[in-house]
């Protein structure tokens, strides 16, 4: 997996030493100022994701010239019933936008009031990562300018 790992890491940053998808995540996202969706899969994420590509590749079309093939349960190869159809498992771990809220911000520029502003979207109010003018919580820090009046 650790080939694998540096590889994704290359693909989200090309001059990126991180050989560690989790790494690279977070010194991508807190570092570079990224946006979580531009940035790595957790290692658990590639290792289902991982699960499923071979599921496919190397189970099902190793298969397709097989009239009657036989395949391993999905559900062993990262795959889920979910509404009677079969889903891609994504993750054991907790999805970060339930838990770790606080790391949502927005890029609106004034007030949030499209549909496009990410804070909305997830029924949050603006916290002090976003780049907004929402709130009285949260007010943007502009930098203080002095000037030598010598």
């Amino acid at each position: 997996m650790s080939v694998l790992e540096r590889f994704v890491t290359l693909l989200y940053d090309r001059g990126s030493n991180c050989h560690d998808v989790n790494r690279a995540r977070k010194y991508m996202f807190t570092k570079t100022g990224r946006q979580i969706e531009n940035i790595p899969p957790t290692s658990e994420a590639l290792f289902q994701h991982c699960k499923r590509a071979i599921y496919q590749g190397g189970h099902n079309w190793s298969q397709a010239h097989e009239r009657q093939p036989v395949l391993p349960d999905p559900s062993d190869w990262g795959w889920q019933v979910m509404d009677r159809q079969w889903q891609p498992f994504w993750t054991v771990l907790p999805q970060a936008s339930l838990t770790c809220r606080e790391l949502l911000k927005c890029t609106c520029k004034k007030e949030c009031r499209s549909k496009r502003c990410k804070c909305n979207k997830a029924g949050l109010k603006c916290t002090a990562l976003c780049s907004c003018v929402c709130g009285a919580d949260f007010p943007v820090q502009h930098p203080v300018q002095t000037f030598n009046t010598n």
